[in-house]
């Protein structure tokens, strides 16, 4: 039976382990289409938000949960899903983002320091270190 199968898969989501955009992503997605599903099979989860929330923050890294409740404007009302949705669709973006920032390859960044544009008082610096301790 279909609705067994969709229910089935709501509570075997893979883990998520690390903050990674593509996996949090993919949590997310299997979520929603699991709701979609069941509810074109006339599974009303209208009721479902504390349910969904639960499964799929035990599923994400330790502090998620922590991070969704602050970032509700009232803690005194049970969550939507759709909250826990947008905040996730928040998460993954802003970690897709920033991994897309890479350090610099630029020419400047990758040279090497040469003895020619050492700064003076460095140079200063060693030469009385070494004549010092010779």
């Amino acid at each position: 039976m279909q609705v067994n199968e969709e229910i089935k898969t709501l509570f075997n989501l893979p883990g998520v382990s690390t903050d990674s955009s593509h996996t949090i992503q993919k949590l997310q997605r299997t979520v929603n289409i699991c709701i979609q599903t069941l509810g074109m099979l006339d599974v009303d989860v209208k009721g479902w938000d504390p349910i969904l929330i639960y499964i799929c923050s035990t599923k994400l890294p330790r502090g998620f949960l922590e991070e969704f409740e602050n970032s509700l404007s009232d803690c005194k009302q049970i969550p939507k899903w759709e909250q826990f949705d947008a905040f996730l669709t928040n998460k993954f973006k802003t970690l897709e983002s920033v991994g897309n920032i890479k350090p610099s390859t630029s020419k400047f960044a990758q040279q090497k320091p040469t003895n020619n544009h050492t700064p003076r008082f460095l140079k200063t610096f060693q030469t009385n270190v070494l004549k010092k301790y010779k």
